[in-house]
């Protein structure tokens, strides 16, 4: 048995690339996975094989604080944090409704979302929190909204971590690098090759280099691992 079997887990975001590979990595190791996106239609569609699928829009105070209610059986004690959105513009050409929509999504509503959860971990005395930083948090031209939302989880998850730790609850990151998705895909060929050669080990991601990394995080094993966020970037960002 692995240290997710059994246990349920709540991804949000899953419709679609990562979070969605995430879910298939976590039901084909024994978890009893609870989706959750704002597409029901595609998440039904990507994770076909989850417990319960949840249509959610994170930035519903009042639906996210109705979730626990909605996971079947035992309370979640694994929870992925993958929602989220770009919305990219040069600074001075930003919207501030652009600007809150983004941070709201990614910042807010992954503290939303942890915040209902929560309890039922610490009534377990266990859980494991991941949630989705990005390396664009070190700064991107064109992300400012993006690169703020994704520090503000850094931040996040370290105070969490703090907080939460002594009820026997771990709380990480992940940033991910250029990872192989529907909106990766779309960069021109040879912006995209660019990208490919400031990469180390001199290729692209893939979803299941997350889900790989997502998962060792929340094994029982991890148990010393809290407060951290790790770049998962093909060495990216060694030299920056």
């Amino acid at each position: 048995m692995s240290g997710v079997t059994g246990r349920t887990a709540v991804v949000t975001g899953a419709a679609r690339g990562l979070g969605q590979a995430i879910a298939q990595r976590l039901i084909g190791d024994g978890a009893k996975v609870v989706v959750v996106d704002v597409d029901g239609d595609a998440l039904r569609q990507g994770v076909p094989d989850a417990v319960a699928h949840i249509a959610l829009d994170v930035t519903d105070g009042d639906a996210v604080a109705k979730l626990p209610q909605q996971v079947p059986g035992d309370p979640a004690t694994l929870l992925v944090n993958c929602a989220g959105i770009t919305g990219d513009a040069m600074i001075y050409k930003m919207s501030r409704e652009m600007y809150r929509k983004v941070l709201d999504i990614n910042l807010a509503g992954t503290h939303r979302v942890t915040n209902a959860l929560v309890p039922g971990m610490q009534d377990a005395g266990y859980g494991r929190i991941v949630h989705f930083s990005s390396r664009a948090w070190l700064g991107n031209v064109g992300q400012a909204n993006y690169a703020a939302s994704k520090g503000g989880v850094v931040g996040m998850t370290k105070a969490q971590a703090l907080r939460w730790g002594p009820n026997g609850i771990t709380v990480n990151a992940i940033a991910p690098g250029l990872i192989r998705t529907r909106l990766t895909d779309a960069i021109p060929p040879d912006i995209r090759q660019g990208f490919i050669n400031a990469i180390a080990i001199g290729r692209i991601g893939e979803p299941d280099d997350i889900a790989s990394v997502t998962r060792f995080l929340l094994d029982k094993e991890a148990e010393f691992v809290s407060g951290q966020t790790i770049l998962v970037c093909g060495g990216r960002s060694a030299g920056a």
